[in-house]
């Protein structure tokens, strides 16, 4: 362990003589490092080193803790004692449940995840955790894999979704205040252009269905995410990929959506999808593929062709990046170019789309190889003066869902891959906490970036090596500001 005592104290702390910091009258501050000591004793003259400096870090929290974060502990704690029923018997829990969340949600927003590394945190850090959290058991009663285990499957999933979606969804820098690696493109940006909004599954690799004797069954994560302000807004399991649909008309559009255009898969563009997004209020921009609606894609590409001198066209910039120049070229047509007689089942269709790429690789700033491929879209976005630059904003922000997923499946961050589950219960809920941590992670990396004037953000890895290196009283700190209404 290396500790920093000074970097610890960064903010003014207030110490107020009605905040209680110890479980029970006996079981004080000293008695805990004592036994922490002994518990964990340093093997070398290093390791004592780092022991003694972390002893006395705490000992200096003790005296400088924050009445905000006491408070905010307590408001959340009470929160969970409401929304989550403990089932079991009060006189024989050793844990509480509110602690064991707490606990959890403490962990997973260091990108601490699996059930033996919780248990690992909850170790390394009880004596700051003895300070922070109200309740908490002594040392003795040590905290177990089975129990944080069980724990999933007490927690109901619509509870941890409520609790995102109040805490952990809301936009904290809008598009125009973030650092991003293509920031000129939101400055210009018209403000009548929406955000786009897209929902996609992964397959949790390592799960496995409980009852199936069928490895290859595993277990599905359906996110709605906005891809414009890189925020997930919410989140459900699913047994199975074809489920995505089903569960996006079902959990993901009963809110207002006039004010986001909607994008996911080939594999969900389906008209029953398309017809679910107009009733919301929203606009689809669909991407068509000749596996899922070949006759429709097939059609629309002859349309095009027919009518090259009609469309509107555009050209991006080159993108240079690994050794490869990829250049777009955008072209619309106003949807009363469609055959009449052509059956389709997809709603309040407006303008066609046809994107067209080049790629070419470069040797020695020489070009290689080049490749070429073209995609048809299908949107409701109205055909007007706007509709090229939403259609490019929306196709160029779409790529957020694939960062976000990304982010979750690296083995230095989430490493959700490899999160071995079979519960169902269990799933949902370990999800809702990975999703916490991931919304957690991307504020402190956008309010890092901000406060150093990068002109690029800064990497996921760093931002997680930071918040690691932090006390928990400083993690809690930006919590409380992450967590309360903006």
């Amino acid at each position: 362990m290396a500790f920093d005592i000074e970097k610890s104290i960064k903010y003014e702390y207030i110490f107020q003589n009605d905040v209680s910091i110890n479980a029970t009258e006996d079981y004080t501050l000293d008695v805990v490092l004592d036994e922490y000591a002994k518990l964990y004793p340093a093997s070398n003259s290093y390791q004592q080193i780092a022991l003694d400096m972390y002893l006395e870090l705490v000992r200096r929290q003790a005296a400088l803790l924050e009445t905000t974060v006491m408070g905010f502990i307590t408001n959340v704690m009470s929160e969970i004692r409401l929304r989550y029923k403990d089932i079991r018997c009060e006189e024989r829990c050793t844990y509480s449940l509110e602690i064991i969340f707490m606990i959890i949600l403490l962990a997973s927003c260091r990108g601490i995840v699996k059930s033996e590394d919780i248990v690992s945190f909850y170790r390394k850090h009880y004596p700051e955790l003895f300070l922070l959290i109200p309740g908490i058991p002594k040392q003795e009663h040590k905290l177990s894999v089975s129990t944080i285990n069980l724990a999933m499957t007490w927690i109901s999933p619509e509870d941890v979704n409520d609790f995102f979606t109040a805490y952990f969804a809301q936009i904290k820098h809008l598009i125009t205040e973030q650092i991003t690696y293509n920031g000129n493109r939101y400055m210009f940006r018209d403000e009548n252009i929406k955000d786009t909004i897209g929902f996609d599954g992964q397959e949790l690799k390592a799960s496995n269905r409980k009852g199936n004797s069928n490895r290859q069954c595993k277990h599905h994560v359906v996110t709605l995410h906005n891809c414009t302000q890189n925020r997930v807004m919410n989140f459900h399991t699913a047994e199975a990929k074809n489920q995505e649909a089903a569960i996006a008309i079902e959990h993901f559009f009963n809110i207002d959506l006039k004010d986001y255009v909607v994008m996911t898969d080939a594999l969900n563009c389906k008209g029953k999808v398309s017809k679910a997004i107009t009733k919301a209020g929203g606009l689809y921009l669909f991407r068509l593929k000749y596996n899922c609606n070949k006759d429709l894609t097939n059609h629309i590409d002859v349309v095009f062709d027919r009518n090259e001198q009609r469309s509107i066209k555009a050209q991006s910039i080159a993108d240079r990046r690994h050794g490869r120049i990829d250049t777009y070229e955008y072209e619309i047509l106003e949807s009363t170019h469609l055959n009449s007689n052509f059956k389709h089942d997809f709603a309040d269709i407006k303008t066609l789309v046809r994107v067209k790429k080049t790629s070419a690789k470069v040797i020695d700033s020489k070009i290689d190889k080049q490749s070429y491929e073209s995609k048809i879209y299908i949107s409701s976005i109205p055909f007007n003066d706007l509709t090229m630059e939403q259609v490019r904003a929306s196709l160029e922000d779409y790529w957020g869902i694939e960062e976000h997923h990304s982010v979750l499946d690296k083995e230095t961050l989430f490493d959700q891959d490899n999160q071995t589950l079979s519960n169902a219960n269990s799933v949902a809920v370990k999800v809702g906490y990975i999703k916490m941590g991931y919304s957690f992670l991307t504020d402190m990396r956008q309010k890092e970036s901000i406060k150093q004037g990068r002109k690029k953000p800064i990497s996921y890895d760093a931002t997680m090596k930071a918040i690691n290196e932090s006390t928990i009283a400083d993690q809690l700190f930006l919590m409380t500001e992450f967590m309360m209404p903006r």
